[in-house]
């Protein structure tokens, strides 16, 4: 039994027939001696968003990275796009249309902004960062230096990196750590796309 909550915020449309973007069919995972899922289940359609609740240890971003093969699973499929990636490398899962935005260390160590968005998205990533979020990009100038950014500053560009890219679904572990309700309003726009993302809930 799983002690995580899923909230869809947003449903993409269901046609006939239609495939689910994501299927996880009876997942299983241990980390050492803990069974963190025993028999989960998802299905995620292309255009729905949604939020994962729980508190510590309820198996958040274990449940992201083992979507993402970062952790291993015990048993059980994992279907993405009408393929079973089950095993599959992160690499390859990457190449599909995946994006992932880990809790910790997002940013390079290169020193400006416009760096770190060249590194992530090419060329044009400080545009592509100011289309998506001109908000943000106010405070985040090209050539501020990420070490003199702010821990929620950090974090707006964090999200630039991977939501800015385009992508079949996006796995984002507490993008809003940090944030301020205005900049978590921007964040809520992001209306385009497929995604799963985790709120703390503390207790």
């Amino acid at each position: 039994m799983t002690l995580l909550n899923f909230e869809w915020l947003e449903k993409g449309p269901r046609e006939d027939n239609e495939q689910p973007l994501l299927k996880i069919k009876r997942l299983g995972v241990r980390l050492g001696t803990r069974q963190i899922f025993e028999n989960l289940d998802l299905e995620i359609f292309r255009g729905d968003q949604v939020k994962i609740h729980g508190s510590n240890g309820a198996g958040k971003s274990t449940l992201l990275n083992a979507i993402m093969g970062v952790d291993p699973i015990e048993h059980g499929e994992i279907t993405f796009n009408g393929l079973d990636i089950t095993n599959h490398a992160i690499h390859e899962r990457a190449k599909l249309g995946m994006s992932y935005l880990m809790q910790w260390k997002n940013v390079f160590r290169e020193p400006t902004v416009e760096n770190n968005l060249r590194l992530a998205l090419g060329h044009k990533g400080y545009h592509l960062f100011e289309q998506r979020f001109p908000r943000w990009s106010k405070e985040l100038k090209p050539d501020t230096v990420v070490d003199t950014l702010s821990i929620g500053q950090q974090q707006k560009l964090a999200v630039g990196m991977i939501v800015c890219k385009e992508s079949h679904l996006y796995l984002l572990d507490e993008p809003l750590a940090g944030m301020s309700s205005d900049a978590k309003e921007d964040f809520f726009n992001f209306n385009r796309s497929t995604v799963i993302f985790i709120e703390h809930t503390r207790v």
